[in-house]
């Protein structure tokens, strides 16, 4: 078996990380791992129900009831393909706010290293 390697781009919003980072996975036959799509999709998930999300209770209670998966370029939540969908500005928005909490970071991290 060969060993795999990480590489992480960071930088500010809407500079064109995704862009690079797909491209790159694909010139090198990797994988793209979208870790913004599991803070938006934990945002959306939360505006689908109703909760606050600047309320930590609300949000860390809704951690135990989503799933969230990459197939191909598609990220699930729940199964439902929600790629296009957690672009928008109110999933963006949320994203960060959700981002904020220590324990929604520590679960999707573990998602992260999953996928």
């Amino acid at each position: 078996m060969s060993e795999g390697f990480v590489i992480a781009i960071d930088g500010p919003v809407a500079a064109g990380k995704g862009t690079i980072a797909s491209k790159l996975a694909d010139d090198l036959q990797g994988f793209y791992l979208y870790t913004g799509g599991t803070y938006r999709s934990v945002a959306l998930a939360g505006i689908q129900k109703g909760i606050n999300l600047n309320n930590p209770q609300e949000v860390i209670s809704l951690l135990s009831g989503i799933r969230i998966q990459f197939k191909d370029k598609q990220v699930l939540l729940n199964g439902v393909d929600v790629t296009d969908r957690i672009k928008e500005a109110d999933a963006a928005n949320g994203a960060s706010v959700v981002a904020s909490l220590p324990e929604v970071r520590k679960q999707l991290v573990h998602i992260q290293r999953e996928a």
